[in-house]
């Protein structure tokens, strides 16, 4: 055989062995589902006593913890891999496509609202790259109301400058010392729209500095990541400081996996089962990476807009985890982060038994009346599954008006890091009705009187914005 024969066979044989090798190390993508909820015990010390909030949950009763005598034999774990985590593929740094032109609207220099600079907010413009959609997007006539976002390209895109909306013109004045908004988990669905612009509406008429969303990215509610960017680049107008939170995975309807009709990222996963296999399996990893992923893109684009905008990453939403399995998912967020965004815990404890509330020092997120008087300055609250009433509503399953001001003053004493409202029906679910799949529910947009409540609620304690002239004199 010829020495030109052999050196032929011997780039064939290696050129197969590159492909085994990219296709083993290869990142599968994702898809959507569907959220859920629990029933909470309050024990928040308020002006008037609180209710029991009733969490509304899709197909099973939990109005008892899960254990695990719930689970068949089977539900064991099943796992060949080593105790020890396998380590990831490495990191895949977002490619530098020339140079990035860039837009930002002129910001206060406050020096008491300033975030400190690190890498994360210098570089944010440059790794920023047009978001396609992957998952459920919107086909047609896409929603943008007024904010082009651009489409299906690969050309490097500028961060636009967020410009005044129709609601900055005149009206309130402007207050500011907590961000406030909406826990709108439902952001990306299309259906959930009408109740989407509702909430965004209400935040920019009300006036306040510091807004906040939090939204749910595994494919819950779909993943319009276009949309939620255009969600942000409206949010961040007139000098606004966005304060974006995104959940990364959803624990509440893992704790219905046996049930659930909704296959997305870890919702069909044994709780119990699922906190050994984060540890130990690398696919579940990779796809926990992968969304990972996606939310830095949009926090690198909320950066982008404003030095002030903030990003907060939480691994599960209503976690099932216990200290081991949250350390991991923790690690590898913050692996892949860096400085675009703290990591914060949302524990759900007492909801399954063998999770805890260790956050191994990061600040956590609460959505229980019960452990609202354990927060911390620079902590987080949400409303999600507990709901409030506007006046005059009669409902004894959520917060009155009056106690909703009152937690709200209570929030801004504990010197909360965020508040955010939530109502059923903007989720389109019902207490003590099984949910719907949410490309079936019925989601109600606020009416104008009730805008007018939770505007109130927004402003409610925080203090009016003073000049920088002022300041000087």
């Amino acid at each position: 055989m010829s020495s030109r024969v052999r050196f032929a066979m011997l780039v064939a044989l290696g050129g197969a062995s590159l492909f085994v090798a990219l296709r083993f190390w290869g990142v599968q993508p994702l898809e959507s589902g569907i959220q859920s909820a629990d029933q909470y015990t309050p024990d928040v010390s308020l002006t008037q006593p609180m209710p029991v909030p009733v969490r509304d949950i899709p197909t099973v009763s939990t109005s008892r913890v899960v254990t695990d005598d719930d689970l068949d034999a089977d539900d064991e774990v099943e796992s060949a891999a080593p105790e020890s985590s396998i380590p990831l593929p490495p990191t895949q740094t977002p490619p530098r496509i020339g140079t990035v032109a860039v837009q930002v609207s002129e910001q206060p220099s406050r020096e008491d609202k300033s975030e400190p600079r690190d890498s994360a907010g210098d570089d944010a413009r440059a790794i920023f790259s047009p978001l396609v959609e992957e998952g459920s997007r919107l086909s047609g006539d896409q929603f943008f109301s007024g904010v082009r976002v651009q489409t299906g390209s690969q050309a490097p895109a500028a961060v636009p400058t967020p410009e005044a909306t129709p609601e900055d013109e005149g009206g309130l004045e402007w207050v500011e010392g907590q961000a406030r908004g909406y826990a709108m988990l439902y952001a990306m669905q299309p259906s959930a729209r009408p109740v989407v612009e509702q909430n965004v509406r209400a935040l920019l008429t009300s006036h306040i500095k510091d807004v906040y969303i939090a939204v749910l990215i595994d494919g819950t509610f779909g993943q319009d990541f276009e949309y939620l960017r255009s969600l942000v680049t409206r949010l961040s107008a007139n000098g606004r400081r966005l304060s974006l939170v995104l959940y990364l995975s959803n624990g509440a309807t893992m704790r219905v996996w046996d049930s659930t009709p909704i296959d997305v990222l870890f919702t069909r996963l044994n709780p119990f089962a699922f906190r050994t296999r984060i540890v130990r399996e690398r696919d579940l990893q990779a796809q926990f990476v992968d969304i990972v992923r996606k939310a830095k893109r949009i926090f690198a684009y909320n950066r982008g807009l404003s030095p002030f905008n903030s990003n907060v990453a939480i691994p599960m939403l209503e976690d099932n985890l216990d200290r081991d399995s949250y350390r991991l998912m923790r690690d590898l967020a913050r692996g892949e982060l860096g400085d675009f965004a703290q990591l914060m815990r949302n524990p759900c404890v007492g909801c399954i038994t063998g999770n805890d509330g260790d956050s191994l020092g990061d600040p956590r997120e609460e959505h229980t009346l019960k452990m609202f008087s354990s927060l911390r300055p620079g902590d987080g609250y949400s409303l999600d599954g507990i709901g409030f009433s506007y006046p005059g509503e009669v409902n004894t399953t959520e917060l009155s008006a009056d106690q909703l001001l009152n937690l709200m003053s209570d929030a801004y004493a504990k010197g909360l890091r965020h508040v955010g409202l939530w109502r059923h029906n903007w989720q389109g679910v019902k207490h003590g009705i099984p949910n719907d799949h949410p490309n079936e529910r019925l989601y109600r947009p606020s009416s104008e009187d009730e805008i007018a409540f939770e505007i109130e609620v927004l402003r409610h304690r925080l203090s009016p914005v003073v000049e920088e002239n002022q300041e000087d004199n």
